[in-house]
């Protein structure tokens, strides 16, 4: 059974999101050295503070951990045809795909994250209930006086995620709800990510993506940027340089999946919001939760008969 391997992105950490693993070698080998790159998780998860996990220098290194540890315990026993990340997830799918290292990924997602900390303007709401060109139109309608809004996530049929200035973000809630969107969440989250206004971190960022060395992969990758898949490294290094100012196509990279002849998505790190994504959008792919180390042992268990072994 051909099995696609999904990392979740930032709103999927919380406190707990170790537990059972915390001092296992490869958790512990990780968080010392995010500590030596000046990034003490330990110290953030110790406070058991969901607010401060939050904080994006903090949740995108704790996501990236939590998330590779299980995709690399998981990878090794099943026939993968495909892996994919959602935003910061995409990093973790590098390393497991093999276009770069575990510790190369980790120095990426802490430059990241700090990045698109200092990035502190605007914020992000998803809207139910709509679809995507009927976002994009009331995007437009927005006046450019208020600053920028545009689609961040197309994320599945009926949700998209914008992001932008809170006066633009205002006026789209006014137009959407008389529109007909169903719901409007307003997303905790520290700034406009995937939009232009993460244009002056994108370039800085881009600036370590093409330092980096990197490797022709082992596995296909899904990239966010073009919904498709990438193999070359240039231009994964093209993709990753525009995701974090341009739009999430996850719609599109779940039909990409799908295409490539997936049956299985497995979910490795924390939370179920790609898995509940993915049926939404291809109700046909069997989505399972595997949100830690303990959990992929039980679930490998469960699943021989999708094994390579």
């Amino acid at each position: 059974m051909p099995v696609a391997l999904l990392f979740p992105g930032q709103g999927s950490q919380h406190p707990a999101m170790f537990a059972g693993m915390e001092h296992t070698p490869e958790v512990d080998q990780l968080m010392e050295r995010a500590r030596d790159m000046g990034c003490d998780l330990r110290a953030v998860l110790a406070t058991g503070d969901a607010a401060l996990l939050t904080q994006t220098q903090f949740a995108q290194p704790a996501l990236f951990i939590a998330s590779v540890v299980v995709g690399a315990r998981v990878v090794r026993s099943l026939d993968v045809c495909v892996v994919a990340g959602h935003s910061v997830g995409e990093l973790a799918a590098a390393v497991v795909a093999g276009f770069f290292s575990l510790e190369d990924g980790l120095s990426l997602v802490i430059e990241r994250g700090r990045l698109m900390a200092a990035m502190a303007t605007g914020s992000m709401a998803a809207l139910i209930g709509v679809e995507l060109a009927q976002v994009e139109e009331w995007c437009t309608a927005v006046a450019p006086d208020l600053g920028h809004v545009v689609v961040a996530n197309d994320n599945a049929p009926g949700q998209i995620v914008v992001s932008g200035t809170a006066a633009a973000l205002k006026e789209l809630y006014r137009i959407a709800q008389a529109g007909g969107a169903r719901r409007i969440v307003e997303l905790s989250v520290g700034g406009a990510f995937h939009s232009p206004l993460m244009h002056e971190a994108a370039r800085q960022f881009a600036m370590r993506i093409e330092a980096m060395p990197m490797a022709t992969p082992s596995l296909p990758l899904v990239a966010n940027y073009s919904g498709d898949v990438v193999s070359g490294v240039e231009e994964f290094r093209q993709c990753l340089t525009q995701q974090m100012e341009h739009r999430v196509q996850w719609t599109q990279s779940v039909r990409c999946i799908a295409g490539l002849g997936a049956t299985m998505a497995v979910e490795c790190g924390p939370g179920k919001v790609l898995s509940s994504l993915v049926h939404r959008t291809d109700p046909s792919l069997k989505c399972v939760q595997v949100p830690s180390i303990v959990a992929a042992a039980d679930f490998l268990a469960q699943h021989r008969g999708v094994a390579v072994d």
